[in-house]
This record gives C-alpha cells, sequence and structure tokens, in this order.
C-alpha cells in the first residue's frame, strides 16, 4: 500500500514540476501583452499614437522613462510636469499612486533638470496634485499622485506625444 501511495505522490509531483515548466514560459508573454493591451488602451484614451508615444516614453516591464526632456516656463515647473507624467503613466498602466522622492530625482538629473536640492519643495506646492507621503528627508519619502494630478499628467502627455501645448 506505502508503495502505490508513493507512485501516486511522484506523479503527481512530475505533473506539478511540468507545471510550474509550463507557466514559467507562459507568464512572461501574457505579461508582456498584458502590458501592451493596457499601452494601446491609454493610447487610445488619450487620443494618440503608440509609435508617437513611443518615441518620447519608453514604458518596460513596469519601468517608465522619459526620452525627451519636459519643457517649463522654470526649473520648478519642469520638474513638476515631468513627475506628473512619470506618476499618471505609472497610476494608469500598473496602478502604482506612489513615487519616492529619491527615484523622482534619477529621472529629472538624467533629463537635465536642474535644482534637484529643491524638488520636495517645489513638488510640495502643488500639493492638489501630488501628495507629500512619508517623513520627510528619508529615503522612503515620496509622492502620491492625485487624481486632478493624473488629469493634469495626460494634458503634459498628449502635449509631449503631440508636440503642442494648446491644451495648457
Amino acid at each position: 500500500m506505502d508503495k502505490e501511495i508513493n507512485l501516486e505522490f511522484q506523479k503527481v509531483w512530475k505533473a506539478i514540476d511540468a507545471l510550474k515548466g509550463e507557466r514559467l514560459i507562459s507568464l512572461p508573454s501574457v505579461e508582456l501583452k498584458d502590458e501592451n493591451n493596457k499601452i494601446f488602451r491609454l493610447c487610445k484614451e488619450l487620443g494618440i499614437e503608440k509609435e508617437n508615444l513611443d518615441s518620447k516614453i519608453k514604458i518596460n516591464g513596469g519601468n517608465v522613462s522619459l526620452i525627451v526632456p519636459i519643457d517649463g516656463k522654470n526649473e520648478a515647473e519642469k520638474q513638476l510636469r515631468t513627475t506628473l507624467v512619470l506618476m499618471s503613466i505609472r497610476d494608469l498602466l500598473f496602478e502604482e499612486d506612489f513615487m519616492k522622492s529619491a527615484d523622482i530625482a534619477v529621472v529629472l538629473k538624467r533629463l537635465g533638470v536642474k535644482s534637484i536640492a529643491n524638488l520636495a519643495t517645489n513638488l510640495n506646492k502643488s500639493t492638489d496634485l501630488l501628495r507629500p507621503d512619508g517623513k520627510p528627508k528619508s529615503k522612503n519619502f515620496g509622492f502620491r499622485i492625485t487624481i486632478p494630478g493624473v488629469m493634469e499628467g495626460k494634458k503634459i502627455i498628449r502635449e509631449l506625444v503631440n508636440g503642442d501645448r494648446s491644451e495648457r
């Protein structure tokens, strides 16, 4: 009887192992397809072409990065507008409404935005769009985007992709 049970367990474990291998192969393609579907839906919602979005913003596996800098009247406005774009896309595609201040600063530095030392101060001026979250000056301090912030982010994305600022 023990041998029969042992054989049955071995069959079950082999079947489970086979399923694990199958899932490991199929999950990334399902996730990639799901991400692409979300991006196409976002483009449709914003009235923009995916190719145009891809030329300005890189979205890959939950990571969002800007290929081109976002303009503004001054450094504070550039910081705010760039942050709104990044956080809006993260919220709309991946349901992530929080971003650490340090992560925002890295993106801004790569894009050539100056005065990163004043980032938190500048973003705190727009509490209707971004809410501070965490203990200031801690490594986990960041911002949560509000619904009005997402709406403004959508406008900026349209401007960036379509190349006009008429909607501002």
